[in-house]
């Protein structure tokens, strides 16, 4: 229950000032939110005593700050790194909405904020989800009528053109890389992320496939990968054991990805005149290469570990229309090849 100043808001004067009845008693009953204007404030308070027989039976509004903990358990179960960018996304919803009741996130002020915040489109596109998504829980536990947000457009991710290399240019790439050229190729011929490269064990490596493990996955399911024979001579297996890393940092450890991305991608990109290319673009390379060489679309998908291939279509789409041309060509070639007579 509270009562509402409907011509104030945070001590300035709002846009309703002067207009209709200046006090609004709200309360929830029967899980729905109800609301009745008055002229003063006493007559607003006045109702509440006199017709809420029972207020103990209101359910009690829930803060952002307890709604963006229940979203961050309900991902308890994904990779770490994912967790991680949730706790990021939800420290920055709680800076500003920490205390408010879930029921008082107003629209125009989450604009407002997201305006101000000093992130990138990408950052602000997450944490804006991480508040979205929260509120959304509030609404299937029945708090909330409706999310408050709903109406708010998704700040742009600011994805850049994926940077496709040809085989070529890959095999540049990872020869610049030195040492480290079985990962480069690993990575550009597979689509593994750099933390499921780095997550790998000697074991995950069959004679045609890579298993990345379910805990390694960014999305927590594991799949197999294919890898081309080329590529998996190259992988350092031999009397080594199972649970060893695959890839080894030089004192003995595991992969730090930050730090390989650093010491090595970094400076062998800047040799082939890459600079600015990021290692997660070794998947789009991995992508084109595979699309290249007639994989369809679910294959695709199957590679990269994506939920969907709508996921694959919206990304990579555009390469497979140069298969087009060639479905004109084959259907020419059926349509000229002599007819088969019929059955007599």
């Amino acid at each position: 229950m509270q009562i509402e100043d409907r011509w104030h808001h945070h001590g300035e004067r709002s846009e309703r000032y002067g207009t209709g009845l200046r006090w609004r008693a709200r309360w929830r009953e029967q899980g729905k939110h109800r609301a009745k204007p008055f002229r003063t404030k006493a007559a607003a308070e006045a109702w509440l005593r006199a017709h809420l027989s029972n207020p103990a039976d209101e359910k009690d509004m829930p803060t952002v700050e307890v709604l963006v903990q229940r979203w961050k358990d309900a991902k308890a179960h994904l990779a770490p790194k994912t967790r991680e960018a949730a706790g990021t996304a939800g420290n920055h919803v709680l800076a500003r909405w920490r205390h408010v009741p879930a029921d008082e996130v107003a629209p125009s002020q989450v604009r407002v904020w997201l305006a101000e915040l000093a992130l990138s489109e990408s950052a602000k596109r997450h944490v804006f989800l991480c508040l979205k998504g929260s509120l959304a829980m509030a609404v299937e536990d029945g708090v909330l009528d409706r999310n408050p947000v709903m109406g708010i457009k998704t700040p742009r991710s600011g994805r850049r053109e994926p940077v496709y290399l040809t085989a070529q240019e890959l095999k540049a790439l990872a020869k610049a890389a030195g040492e480290w050229e079985a990962m480069v190729l690993l990575m550009g011929t597979t689509g593994l992320r750099i933390g499921e490269a780095c997550g790998l064990d000697v074991g995950d490596v069959r004679e045609k496939r890579i298993r990345v493990r379910h805990e390694v996955s960014k999305s927590d399911r594991g799949r197999d990968v294919p890898v081309p024979a080329s590529v998996r001579a190259l992988l350092p297996l031999k009397g080594r054991d199972a649970s060893e890393p695959l890839f080894r940092s030089p004192t003995g450890l595991r992969v730090n990805p930050r730090n390989w991305r650093v010491r090595v991608f970094t400076p062998a990109a800047k040799v082939v005149k890459r600079e600015g290319m990021e290692p997660h673009e070794l998947r789009h390379c991995a992508a084109s290469l595979a699309i290249a060489a007639g994989a369809d679309v679910k294959v695709v998908q199957a590679m990269l570990g994506h939920r969907s291939a709508a996921v694959t279509l919206d990304v990579y789409g555009h390469l497979f229309d140069g298969n087009l041309d060639d479905v004109a060509v084959r259907m020419d070639e059926a349509l000229a090849a002599p007819q088969r007579p019929g059955p007599s």
